[in-house]
């Protein structure tokens, strides 16, 4: 659209003197301001395409080539591809949508969600046959068993039964003996679990499910750069703590694509097949990802990646559960 370049040579975005298509400074088209309704089409299209061409290039790479993306990226080789930063937050996007839309197809109509009554019923019953049993026997130093196992029950009745309103839980809480009442962690989070009830209804548990997969990207944004200090921890020479970041962002990428396609396999099959080889295939690309990037021998490399893992899993299930607790306490 060469008609449209502007005869000034003063360029509308900073001011600058354009001698050419492209402001020198700032890289902005010498276009006129205006554009027709077939002109912003045009754009649209034309950035969708590029950015298109680029994802798929970057997308293809990523899987097939474990590290490749994060070595071209440290080359300075760039322009081919999404920036790290760009593509998971785009990636990570997709999945958490998808995980919400499928957690609330999960929670809202599947009663079991909310607690099986029916088995906690079976459990209640069975304990309760128990103390029949110690109690018909006569024998004395049974009543301690009994009391264990009364509490036991205690403890169903209070956290099984979901329609249980705040006062009936207090008012059974306040008929046990001062022994059997629930206290300490169990009685603060069983506390908190009646009160939601009491409050927000049969809908309590959806609403803790969805304000927790709200906060786990922002727990992501912790466990990245942690991810990344354990890369900087096992290859200390040779490389900026920015290089395992983005190492770290390309990972992060290949694993929540990962997840994305196979729960959308399981959805589509309703099956858990694919889900079990998750882990695996993660695994499996993260050494070669290691020894493609950091040029190191295959069994040095999966020998690390076998500590990255033990480390960063638990550090996810710690990350993770205080998110819970937070959530849970907050609710």
């Amino acid at each position: 659209m060469k008609g449209d370049l502007r005869n000034e040579n003063i360029c509308l975005n900073c001011g600058a003197e354009v001698s050419g298509r492209f402001c020198s400074e700032c890289g902005q088209e010498n276009r006129e301001p205006r554009e027709s309704f077939g002109e912003l089409l045009y754009h649209f299209f034309s950035d969708f395409t590029h950015f298109d061409s680029k994802f798929f290039t970057t997308i293809k790479d990523l899987v097939i080539h474990p590290g490749f993306l994060t070595t071209q990226y440290l080359e300075g080789k760039r322009m081919r591809y999404l920036h790290p930063i760009r593509m998971y937050i785009f990636i990570s996007f997709l999945f958490f949508i998808f995980l919400g839309l499928l957690n609330n197809n999960t929670f809202i109509n599947n009663e079991n969600s909310y607690g099986n009554a029916a088995k906690t019923a079976q459990a209640i019953q069975a304990l309760q046959q128990k103390v029949n049993k110690l109690k018909a026997s006569g024998n004395p130093y049974d009543s301690s068993a009994i009391n264990k196992l009364q509490s036991q029950m205690n403890v169903l009745k209070l956290s099984g039964e979901k329609n249980m309103t705040f006062s009936e839980y207090d008012s059974l809480q306040q008929t046990l003996p001062k022994g059997e009442k629930v206290s300490g962690i169990g009685g603060f989070f069983l506390n908190r679990f009646a009160k939601g009830k009491a409050l927000y209804g049969p809908q309590y548990f959806q609403m803790m499910v969805e304000r927790f997969m709200h906060d786990i990207p922002k727990a992501m944004f912790f466990l990245l750069p942690l991810f990344a200090l354990f890369l900087k921890w096992f290859y200390r020479k040779g490389h900026f703590y920015s290089d395992h970041a983005i190492f770290s962002l390309h990972f992060h990428s290949l694993a929540f694509l990962l997840m994305l396609v196979t729960f959308l396999l399981d959805t589509m099959f309703r099956v858990h097949f694919f889900e079990s080889y998750t882990v695996l295939i993660l695994f499996i690309y993260l050494g070669l990802a290691l020894k493609n990037v950091y040029k190191r021998s295959l069994v040095g490399s999966f020998f690390k990646a076998v500590w990255i893992s033990i480390l960063y899993s638990i550090s996810i299930l710690i990350v993770l559960s205080i998110v819970g607790v937070i959530v849970f306490a907050a609710m």
